[in-house]
């Protein structure tokens, strides 16, 4: 995978910042966060991606999705010849892949300024004050109407107190823990 001087990956199916807008924006990129990406990838949706630290961008946008970008292309090829074959599980998956991608961001702005209208994105970081300074820097951004679902595992005092915040300010607030682990949230979250 190559990158430019500022390390926005231009490989495959990941591109830099540009004109392209994203259906979705996760911030972070740990465990949970970067399966569920490429698990959004999978079922078409154009995703930005974007982790407050610098090494987590880099060990996903260099890593994972550039493994994963092999995986889907060995994949590709045999959906290509079990269709020709008259074989295998339908067309879609193969489909799927092909119409998203997964947009790289360097900071909140370049995420926020990526997505469609309204604007939707999801935190999977860790609870408590995490969310809270991620949520104070969104707030600067984000416009009325624009969607905030945190994934994580907040108390859900800390969501009433945070849903209503946001609502005064126009922005819809889900608090929505993710759980499964990794594979559940690759390959199904529940």
């Amino acid at each position: 995978m190559k990158a430019d001087s500022m390390g926005n990956a231009d490989s495959g199916a990941v591109k830099a910042n540009s004109a392209a807008k994203a259906d979705f924006g996760m911030i972070g990129l740990g465990v949970m966060g970067q399966n569920l990406v490429l698990n959004l990838v999978d079922h078409g949706i154009t995703v930005v991606a974007f982790d407050p630290w610098p090494e987590a961008r880099e060990r996903f946008f260099g890593g994972v999705v550039a493994r994963e970008q092999t995986r889907a292309q060995r994949e590709g090829q045999a959906h290509e010849q079990t269709q020709e074959q008259g074989q295998g599980q339908g067309q879609w998956q193969k489909e799927a892949r092909g119409c998203a991608a997964i947009l790289r961001a360097n900071s909140i702005n370049e995420l926020v300024s990526s997505l469609q209208r309204p604007r939707r994105i999801m935190l999977m970081v860790k609870a408590g004050a995490p969310v809270d300074a991620l949520l104070e820097q969104l707030t600067r951004v984000l416009e009325s109407g624009d969607i905030i679902i945190d994934g994580g595992n907040s108390h859900f005092r800390d969501t009433q107190r945070r849903a209503e915040m946001l609502t005064a300010k126009g922005l819809h607030y889900l608090g929505v823990g993710v759980s499964g682990g990794e594979a559940g949230a690759r390959y199904g979250p529940s």
